[in-house]
């Protein structure tokens, strides 16, 4: 992905914006910015079609299109990013993204996030059937006619959004060395988390994603913290993970919430 400028007139769409996404594993994002520019002469509604959608399948026949969650940010200014759609690709509709003046500018931020499955894995089932599969994503800007907006009043935000944490099931911690964990909240939050057990950190804390209202992290162990682990489950006691996570909003109002996790020795 890059920058992408170039004159927009009534019914004019500039070369599309291509998104390619592979080598993607299970909880990992990329991301990337496009600049749109008005060149024209008169202003107009910004327009986005929905994205033409090519897919390459995994060695499982996988289409990674599906699994993928889209962010789109407006990032335009020195001010807090707007999202503009969050969700998943067959989700993505045509919209339009406000009026934009003679010569003005918009940025964008475009992520994408490989959101992990729940069941169980196999060879050419599961997250595995995504292996070694890719997807593109063309977004295509234009512009029609439209008469200059009156300014709205601006309006403060100050309340925290509704914060919780869900842990997906059947994830063998120790194979995989991380935990797997979705923030939900009410709005759209940029999240990050990080996991204790015993009241010790055990992992490092995540970056913040993108906000979104579902936003997926994996929760890496340290080599030292999967090491007492074991020796924990082999003495036949139980380890008590707890994870924590921090949401905030558009307007920088922020939330915790906490979720405990059993890991019990094998039968």
């Amino acid at each position: 992905m890059g920058s992408l400028s170039g004159a927009l007139s009534p019914g004019h769409r500039p070369a599309g914006t291509v998104l390619q996404v592979s080598d993607l594993e299970p909880g990992q994002s990329t991301d990337g910015i496009v600049t749109v520019v008005n060149r024209g002469g008169s202003g107009g509604l910004l327009t986005l079609a929905a994205p033409e959608v090519s897919d390459a399948p995994g060695t499982g026949g996988g289409a990674l299109s599906k699994r993928l969650q889209v962010t789109l940010l407006d990032v335009t200014g020195s001010g807090a990013p707007e999202l503009v759609y969050s969700g998943g690709v067959a989700g993505m509709r045509a919209r339009t993204l406000g009026y934009i003046r003679p010569g003005e500018s918009r940025s964008y931020l475009v992520g994408a996030s490989f959101i992990p499955g729940d069941g169980p894995e196999s060879a050419a089932a599961g997250d595995n059937s995504y292996t070694g599969g890719s997807t593109r994503l063309t977004l295509e800007w234009g512009a029609m006619t439209a008469s200059s907006p009156r300014l709205a009043p601006v309006t403060t935000d100050h309340l925290a959004p509704n914060v919780s944490i869900q842990v997906p099931g059947r994830q063998d911690v120790l194979k995989r060395g991380r935990l797997n964990v979705r923030v939900l909240c009410s709005e759209a939050c940029g999240a990050q988390a990080a996991l204790s057990v015993d009241g010790q950190t055990v992992t490092a804390r995540s970056a913040e994603r993108p906000p979104a209202r579902s936003v997926g992290l994996s929760l890496d162990l340290s080599k030292d913290a999967q090491n007492s682990l074991r020796e924990k489950l082999a003495a036949g006691e139980t380890a008590v993970f707890e994870a924590t996570a921090t949401a905030r909003d558009a307007a920088g109002n922020r939330a915790t919430a906490t979720r405990r996790v059993g890991l019990a020795p094998a039968p």
